[in-house]
């Protein structure tokens, strides 16, 4: 109950086998058409399933690739924002007037993110050779990047005179699962074109295969990237990870919960929103709004402390395994279950684990 799930299933081990015996060097469609055109197939159909909007499918500008991981998805997309954004600033330049044009406007631009994005956004930073700014996401908004975030960055980087060219957002957050709020960015960046936006749903994006969650795409038609992966929780065999691209070439069915143990006087809490969670599995376990999480520094220290106790005594006695993170500085506890034959008395079993070692440790 500690890491994303990497489940499997018969249909998906026979798939891997036949995958092993062609043994095919897929590397594109010159040297294996056949796989190619499949793959192009084959994520048209997921892309359908997800409901994304037409222009991610291959008829048009879009279509879908395989990529190992997330990780590998966000790389691409960099670099591919950042060529388009050098392409248009070089137009018409030759030679050594083309190479020093791009210097200098490389030098300029810088890749956003924010601080509940994977640290792989900041890495293809890195990689592509650019900047990189981290917005900051507020506990009121549940931890998800909102158009009034979105713009106070931009302002800024007007101000230092950096040029915005690619901006993470995240459906379903490492952290507490949150999901941005996609209208608002939508919104900001209206007249922003130059701006790549890339969806990153690895972990919840399969949770667009519920009717009930495909709102949660309907402004994906203003952005021009999207991955999620299929071996979390659509039963795809390690790795396969699927993003879309366009222009230029999770649910919520189980529970993440986030627990921050607080002393006496009080009960513990739990940081998920409707948006992130399903009330399946946490009514009756949990039945609280999103905590209020400004307490003083005293307090704050020592339920820091707190938790992380409780988190090291559930670890270190074994029952099950669990994580933890800090949450605009509050320690707390991540409880994550998407294993398919994972059953409901599990679930409540490790809730109690939780709270029995929390009552223990607050009466010590």
């Amino acid at each position: 109950m500690a890491f994303y799930p990497a489940s499997s299933t018969y249909p998906g081990m026979l798939g891997e086998l036949f995958s092993a015996a062609f043994t095919a060097p897929a590397f594109n469609w010159l040297c294996s058409p056949a796989i190619t055109e499949l793959e192009t197939i084959v994520l048209d159909w997921l892309a359908q399933i997800l409901k994304l909007p037409e222009q991610y499918l291959s008829k048009g500008e879009g279509g879908g690739v395989i990529q190992g991981s997330a990780s590998e998805a966000v790389v691409t997309a960099i670099v591919a924002a950042r060529e388009r954004c050098l392409a248009k600033a070089c137009q018409g330049l030759e030679g050594e007037a083309r190479e020093t044009k791009k210097a200098e406007v490389q030098g300029r631009l810088v890749a956003l993110g924010t601080e509940q994005s994977h640290s792989s956004t900041a890495k293809g930073a890195l990689i592509a050779g650019v900047r990189y700014r981290s917005i900051h996401c507020r506990t009121e908004d549940n931890f998800r990047l909102t158009g009034k975030g979105l713009e106070e960055m931009l302002e800024r980087c007007r101000q230092d005179g950096l040029e915005p060219f690619y901006l993470t957002t995240t459906l379903g957050t490492t952290n507490t699962c949150a999901s941005d709020n996609f209208t608002e960015i939508k919104q900001a960046l209206k007249d922003r074109p130059e701006v790549w936006v890339h969806v990153d749903a690895a972990y919840a994006g399969a949770a667009l295969v519920c009717e009930e969650y495909q709102h949660l795409a309907k402004d994906f038609d203003a952005f021009h990237s999207f991955d999620m992966n299929m071996h979390k929780w659509l039963l795809t065999n390690f790795d396969a990870s699927r993003p879309d691209l366009f222009q230029i070439v999770a649910p919520p069915a189980f529970a993440l919960t986030v627990f921050s143990i607080i002393p006496p006087g009080n009960d513990i809490r739990t940081a998920h929103g409707s948006d992130e969670t399903n009330p399946g599995i946490t009514d009756g376990l949990v039945k609280q709004d999103p905590p209020k999480l400004e307490a003083g520094h005293g307090e704050r220290k020592r339920a820091n402390a707190i938790t992380k106790e409780v988190y090291e005594l559930v670890n270190a006695r074994g029952e099950i395994f669990i994580t933890s993170t800090l949450l605009n500085g509050v320690y707390a506890i991540r409880v994550v279950s998407a294993n398919p034959k994972a059953e409901e008395k599990w679930i409540r079993r490790a809730f109690e684990i939780i709270r029995q070692t929390a009552e223990e440790v607050l009466h010590r």
